[in-house]
């Protein structure tokens, strides 16, 4: 029988082409590699340890996400598709993140609180699930009175209920009934837990300054230093401690520039958009405030010479990074742990005053439902 030279050409050429972008890998990798700019962690190298058969089972399907995660010039491919995106087609390359209008992004994961569920009134909790946070709160609020140690929630609003102008239209406006607001209203209704929420405030403030002064960056899903100057100011006043009013002529903004954000980052045109403007206040009183440690994913720890001699500690997460030399300032002592990190053993190591449960809008519900502090001799970890 005749072989077909031509057949074996044509695999071996496929060969050399599925191939040749990892022969050069091998030696252009390490030049091209960079950081990962997928705002999520990729997936890690498989392994087998116990030889069960929920591992054998689920090993081919790892492997091929670990393939998918690693390919050579994976980065630099999804760099172009992104660019080409947004600048010649004016799209998303990511689900998650809206193209809205001026220039304006918002996030849009289901997966991470669903803020645009939220914003939509689509994810309204039941008497069961507000119940639930109701008692969580109660409990932890009581067990730490128990321990001579004020109990304080506080929510960053989500970017999407503040500059509301800039959606897209087919949008709407945001609904009237959501899970925060809900929230609220059960506590204040079923126990006397206190809560910040400072949308009215943040609201306010953004339609008088307008586009001069934004209390968030146009491409990242977080606040300005001024955005988070008015959630601290309002913290700090449940506190019992008074700051000029972010439109006073005590306050004078300076105008900063940052990197473009996680938005920008999910889209792949960091590179491009550069350096964004961002706004830090200056006026208040700073009271010598000093950083003693700043691991941003883990613990921010500040001391001042405020009169204020309380120790306060911040269960938090990212947005209270930009409040933190603000709030650092107005306390003798400020630990801010990271939820990532926190152990409730930190509560009885560090004897704060003050205790803040922070976390942003679309995360509060979750955050409540599952959290609950039971005292000194049965903290859950």
């Amino acid at each position: 029988m005749k072989k077909n030279y031509t057949d074996y050409g044509m695999i071996f050429l496929f060969c050399i082409l599925i191939g040749c972008p990892y022969l050069i890998w091998l030696f252009a990798g390490k030049y091209l590699e960079g950081k990962n700019q997928e705002n999520r962690l990729l997936a890690e190298r498989p392994q087998i340890s116990e030889w069960s058969l929920t591992e054998i089972l689920s090993f081919p399907q790892e492997t091929e996400t670990y393939i998918n995660d690693h390919l050579p010039f994976r980065k630099q491919m999804i760099n172009i598709q992104g660019k080409l995106n947004y600048y010649l087609l004016r799209s998303s390359i990511d689900k998650r993140v809206i193209l809205g209008k001026n220039g304006w992004f918002y996030f849009n994961d289901t997966t991470n609180g669903d803020p645009i569920g939220g914003y939509k009134g689509r994810n309204l909790l039941t008497e069961y699930e507000l119940s639930r946070i109701a008692d969580n709160m109660q409990v932890t609020k009581d067990n730490l009175k128990a321990e001579g140690i004020d109990f304080i929630i506080f929510i960053p609003p989500d970017k999407e209920r503040v500059y509301t102008k800039n959606m897209p239209d087919y949008y709407g406006v945001p609904s009237e009934e959501y899970p925060i607001k809900q929230i609220i209203e059960y506590l204040q209704e079923h126990t006397d837990v206190k809560i910040v929420y400072p949308i009215e405030e943040m609201v306010r403030t953004a339609e008088t300054l307008g586009d001069e002064v934004l209390l968030y960056l146009k491409t990242d899903t977080h606040w300005t230093r001024a955005g988070a100057y008015v959630g601290a100011r309002e913290l700090l006043k449940e506190c019992g401690i008074q700051l000029p009013e972010m439109l006073s002529e005590e306050i004078w903004i300076q105008e900063q520039e940052s990197g473009a954000g996680d938005l920008a980052r999910m889209l792949s045109i960091t590179d491009t958009l550069g350096k964004v403007k961002t706004y830090a206040p200056n006026g208040y009183p700073l009271n010598g405030v000093k950083c003693i440690k700043a691991e941003d994913n883990r613990e921010l720890h500040y001391q001042s010479q405020s009169l204020d001699g309380r120790k306060i500690f911040i269960l938090r997460d990212s947005f209270c990074s930009a409040m933190a030399p603000i709030i650092g300032s107005q306390f003798r002592e400020s630990i801010m742990w990271h939820n990532t990190t926190f152990n409730h053993d930190m509560i009885q190591k560090y004897q704060p005053d003050i205790f803040v449960m922070e976390m942003v809008e679309r995360i509060a519900p979750i955050e409540m439902f599952h959290f609950t502090y039971q005292g000194a001799e049965e903290a859950i970890p």
